[in-house]
């Protein structure tokens, strides 16, 4: 989910960082006051999704699980980028861009 579609008060997780919407493009960190300037395409984990018990799968609407496999997809794509800016192992990026794309498509199918 990116950080434009939460509500003001919303709470979500940003760079393993839990924090609560201040305005359109503020957030402030759990445990601080200083508001954070948060890009509006930033891809955010709705912290209620966190909480075990609270959601399960069985009750997720089919936005916030592409947004779920959104933000696994971008976490898979940066531990493939390597340190040093080379490339992975060969075709690594095109076999996970594959299996994303299957995804999203049978998730729209629903």
């Amino acid at each position: 989910m990116k950080f434009n579609q939460l509500s003001i008060g919303d709470r979500f997780i940003y760079n393993d960082l839990a924090f609560t919407k201040s305005g359109p493009l503020q957030a402030v960190a759990e445990g601080s006051s200083n508001p954070r300037l948060i890009p509006r395409s930033a891809l955010v984990r709705p912290l209620d999704l966190e909480k075990p018990g609270e959601r399960d799968f069985g009750t997720l609407d089919i936005r916030t699980l592409q947004a779920e496999l959104e933000h696994y997809h971008q976490q898979c794509l940066a531990i493939l980028t390597l340190p040093d800016g080379g490339s992975p192992s060969s075709g690594a990026r095109e076999q996970l861009e594959k299996l994303h794309a299957r995804m999203q498509q049978l998730l729209s199918q629903h």
